[in-house]
């Protein structure tokens, strides 16, 4: 049983009792177990309110950012309420419908569509190593080149999650949500299982893209050892409150050369210098552990795992701009309509200018994990 913390406590408010997700002491960094660290932050939950204050460190010896008290794993349910972004059902829609309108077949084309459609087919046929003959398989095989078109032929999925192979190869959605991104691996040409440890989201995530999806935390989830050649963990990473356990799951499901897929926040990002603890995408108190590149890299290789890619990109960053400044003036934030200015988009067209040269200022990380053929 661990120990409880000043935020083990209940209070009343509006007449219902309401309940703090009770925390306990770390003392440690996660990534690297240096005891050197230093308080970074302590911020509320500006996003969904859950109550509490909680406290966040720097390690001085890796630079990771994690939780110091951490919310208990009995009580991160607490944090998590039925509006989260990826349990609500019109982001499972909003995403398998982009992927249909993309790559449907629509019966009655015009020329140039069915061009444009003819190309896409090339361009999916040369990445996936299928031949294609003719004029538009030449012109395939070239603009299969270009990791921007090859993301246009998939419906935008990122190039690293794109398959290389005419096999229907196995991929592992890990806290899949409510199944957008697993209904877009599935209609890349993946054969697809996700996991969900939210039984509302993994509900909805059944139901809408008819695939296997297995409750709980995959760390303890019945799944084959040895089986995926895709593993993709899509802003999941920082919610596990022991990263090297993660990691290490992580390997034994992987076949060999398959490959693991990482996205989430980073925290070197011009962002997270800029707004500091009022950066949006510190998310508190669901993100419990946040390393740079770096540190995920060395714990990678710690478990036997390879780094193949650490990239990083602000695809979002005037969105992330708009709720940080919010945030900063005291001001509620929706998601999914950021209330942009031109400072906002001017920030983040600096920053991707930047990210050119530095390489490591993009607000979210993108890495790529191997497990090596023995």
């Amino acid at each position: 049983m661990e120990a409880p913390s000043q935020h083990d406590l209940d209070f009343l408010s509006k007449g219902s009792l309401i309940h703090i997700p009770r925390t306990a002491p770390v003392g440690h960094c996660p990534m690297c177990e240096a005891a050197n660290t230093e308080l970074f932050f302590q911020a509320t939950d500006r996003l969904h309110h859950v109550p509490g204050e909680y406290f966040y460190r720097r390690c001085a010896c890796c630079r990771t950012v994690f939780q110091d008290p951490r919310v208990i794993p009995n009580d991160l349910e607490l944090c998590y309420p039925s509006e989260y972004h990826t349990h609500v059902e019109s982001h499972v829609q909003g995403t398998i419908g982009s992927a249909e309108s993309d790559n449907g077949s629509p019966t009655n084309l015009g020329a140039l569509p069915q061009f444009r459609a003819s190309l896409r087919s090339a361009i999916e046929a040369a990445v996936k190593g299928i031949p294609h003959r003719g004029f538009s398989g030449g012109i395939g095989r070239i603009l299969a080149t270009i990791p921007r078109l090859r993301e246009r032929a998939f419906a935008g999925l990122p190039d690293v999650l794109i398959p290389r192979s005419p096999d229907r190869l196995r991929a592992l959605d890990v806290g899949c949500g409510a199944g957008g991104l697993l209904a877009a691996l599935e209609h890349a040409g993946w054969k697809v299982t996700g996991v969900e440890w939210d039984r509302r989201a993994a509900e909805l995530a059944r139901r809408a893209t008819k695939q296997p999806i297995l409750d709980g935390d995959f760390r303890e989830v019945k799944l084959p050892q040895g089986a995926y050649n895709l593993v993709v963990l899509n802003h999941v990473f920082e919610h596990f409150d022991n990263a090297i356990e993660a990691l290490r799951r992580i390997k034994e499901l992987l076949a060999p050369g398959g490959r693991a897929v990482l996205f989430y926040p980073n925290p070197e990002s011009l962002g997270a210098r800029i707004y500091g603890k009022a950066w949006f995408p510190w998310e508190v108190p669901r993100h419990l552990v946040i390393p740079p590149g770096s540190a995920l890299s060395k714990a990678a290789a710690g478990v036997g795992l390879t780094t193949i890619r650490i990239q990083s990109h602000g695809k979002n960053a005037a969105g992330f701009f708009a709720h940080s400044r919010a945030f900063k003036e005291g001001r509620t934030v929706d998601e999914s309509h950021p209330e942009l200015n031109r400072m906002d988009k001017f920030v983040a067209s600096c920053e991707r200018l930047l990210n050119v040269l530095v390489k490591s200022l993009g607000e979210e990380l993108v890495i790529v994990l191997e497990k090596r053929c023995d």
